[in-house]
């Protein structure tokens, strides 16, 4: 056993507990032996490894890259890319990402537009109560503000003696 791993197990106080990990060695398959490598010794102490094998591990080391945000963007817009990768995220994690990427009015716009588009989508969507209700009031809102803005262009053009609106 390297003097690496002994100084890496160093960290465990208790000498049974350390000597009881140095003899209960984990296989290593690369080796087909029971040993234990420098990457193992910091397993059984709690440090993060230098070559990730498990899942978490590896989650723990692509955070670990991406703490800067140019480099987790980058990464994560390279990641959604990937039909394989999406597909293993759940639903609610996906509404999760769409809400998160959408907090921008402009990019929002976008993504409602194109996702309305798609007709199968659009009715099942005008389908919810709230989302319709949602829906007529933003058209009620936009068409009060169209007609604010005609009524404020129009009425300069009025004389003082004709009445505004105009009465039919």
């Amino acid at each position: 056993m390297s003097f690496t791993v002994h100084r890496i197990l160093a960290s465990v106080a208790d000498a049974d507990e350390r000597w009881a990990a140095i003899e209960d060695a984990p296989f290593n398959p690369r080796t087909g032996a029971r040993q234990l490598t420098p990457d193992g010794a910091k397993r059984v102490v709690g440090q993060r490894v230098d070559r990730p094998v498990t899942v978490d591990e590896k989650v723990q080391a692509v955070a670990d890259l991406t703490r800067d945000d140019e480099v987790a963007a980058q990464v994560a817009t390279d990641l959604l890319k990937r039909p394989a990768v999406t597909e293993h995220v759940t639903s609610a994690g996906r509404v999760r990402v769409v809400t998160e990427l959408t907090r921008d009015d402009t990019v929002a716009q976008q993504v409602t537009t194109d996702l309305l588009s798609r007709p199968a989508v659009a009715r099942t969507t005008m389908r919810d109560d709230t989302t319709r209700m949602l829906v007529n009031r933003a058209q009620f809102d936009n068409s009060h503000e169209t007609r604010d803005r005609i009524w404020k262009h129009a009425r300069p053009a009025c004389t003082p003696t004709s009445s505004w609106p105009p009465l039919v």
